[in-house]
């Protein structure tokens, strides 16, 4: 019910944000997606940071092992997760703006 919602506010232009329909079809999916892969970032990059000794993949994945030492070398870490999370925010006030519908008068599908 949720996702049709949406179709239906967006399809009518009924959004707060500003702009024809299609640009704010692709700006949902494309701020989902890039939610997703903030969160799952967040889960690699808190484990690896659990692991002192990743010489087990040195030789196998140079670029990864590389990426590694990078990422956890002195409070890089700390740094990431606030970065991560001030990018979250933004993604995340987009998608309300995007699923915020205030001249919505009546339930779509419904007769209320």
């Amino acid at each position: 019910f949720c996702f049709f919602m949406i179709v239906y506010g967006i399809g009518s232009q009924l959004t707060k944000l500003a702009g024809p329909w299609y640009v704010h079809f692709i700006l949902l999916i494309l701020m989902v997606v890039l939610l997703g892969y903030l969160e799952g970032l967040q889960v690699a990059i808190v484990e690896l940071a659990t692991h002192s000794d990743a010489t087990w993949f040195k030789d196998t994945h140079p670029r990864g092992y590389a990426t590694f030492q990078l990422s956890t070398k002195g409070p890089n870490v700390k740094r990431f997760l606030v970065g991560r999370q001030v990018f979250v925010i933004m993604v995340v006030f987009i998608l309300a703006q995007l699923t915020t519908y205030p001249d919505m008068a009546t339930m779509p599908f419904s007769d209320s």
